[in-house]
């Protein structure tokens, strides 16, 4: 038999109180229980139990109780089994255990509310290494901080989807928790997931997204890695002219040959798996307010733009067989 509990002024609906939601008792009359275990009547032990569940969401201010003891539920007669009278009263905490379904919804709108290129957010939050035979636990910024530190060894336009790095020793709550389905669901969301495939081996990346969903240009990391990388390196090309020089067509002339040569060694310069920086560029123009021409530009400002194309990671292969 359950017990009706009422609290004035609650909602409990509201809330999302759920039927098989823990009650974890905190005080009876003020005062903490001798064991959470235990429900008590005139200070003593009146009833062993492992769990107080809701057993039903009655409204906004009511819901049932039951007692379970191993799993098998323990009739409770009425609230005497906590020694309470009119004005006296329990406290009490309710608490979700989520479904891994309910837990994958939070997470992806952890991700969904950035919704922005330039943030990560990785899973799993909690990992263990082994320094000098020391266990050590660290939240999921330790393995944010590796992956940083992984990413710096290669060039910015280098893919981190399945590429492993040391440091970790196991991951908690990745590919040994959720299912492929619900990893899948992460990803799609904007989660970049960090999974091993045993204990001790390497972690990787499922897939290096961002949390922003727009675009194959805004989701994958190395992408934006590859354009902030060329941006800084545009703007150190330029620098060195900044304020020096006045804008003449000599000067047009001049900024043509470096970023020509630069742009030239950017697509060149090729690494293992991820190749040159850009593949290709084009359109460079510089645009100023100079002999007539660009007036609507600032006469101290010179423009320059060009179009770039930037490789794009391998996610998926097709393999298609015919038979003949």
């Amino acid at each position: 038999m359950s017990v009706t509990i009422t609290v004035a002024g609650e909602t409990f609906l509201t809330k999302g109180v759920k039927i098989g939601d823990v009650v974890s008792v905190l005080t009876v009359k003020g005062t903490a229980p001798t064991t959470i275990n235990y429900l008590l009547k005139n200070g003593l032990v009146q009833l062993d139990y492992d769990q107080l569940l809701v057993a039903e969401v009655m409204g906004e201010t009511s819901f049932k109780m039951e007692a379970y003891k191993n799993g098998t539920a323990i009739p409770l007669v009425e609230a005497t089994h906590l020694n309470l009278t009119t004005g006296q009263a329990f406290t009490f905490d309710i608490i979700h255990v989520q479904t891994k379904d309910e837990q994958i919804d939070d997470i992806c709108a952890i991700a969904e509310g950035y919704n922005n290129k330039r943030v990560v957010l990785v899973w799993p939050p909690k990992a263990e290494y082994v320094i000098d035979s020391a266990v050590v636990t660290v939240d999921g910024s330790g393995l944010a901080a590796a992956l940083a530190a992984a990413k710096s060894i290669y060039p910015a336009q280098q893919s981190m989807t399945n590429m492993p790095f040391t440091g970790p020793n196991k991951l908690y709550y990745s590919n040994n928790y959720f299912t492929p389905t619900q990893l899948n669901r992460l990803s799609a969301a904007g989660v970049l997931v960090l999974v091993q495939d045993a204990v001790g081996a390497g972690v990787y990346a499922r897939h290096q997204k961002t949390t922003s969903t727009v675009s194959i240009q805004e989701q994958e990391m190395s992408i934006t890695n590859a354009v902030d990388k060329l941006s800084i390196d545009l703007a150190a090309v330029a620098k060195p002219f900044i304020g020096k020089y006045n804008i003449t067509q000599d000067l047009l002339t001049q900024l043509n040959d470096v970023f020509n040569t630069y742009l030239f060694n950017a697509k060149t310069d090729k690494s293992p798996y991820c190749g040159s920086l850009i593949l290709d560029y084009k359109n460079l123009s510089f645009r100023a307010n100079l002999e007539g021409a660009n007036q609507d530009l600032n006469p101290g400002t010179l423009e320059i733009a060009l179009t770039v194309e930037i490789g794009y990671p391998a996610n998926y292969i097709d393999i298609v067989i015919y038979v003949v």
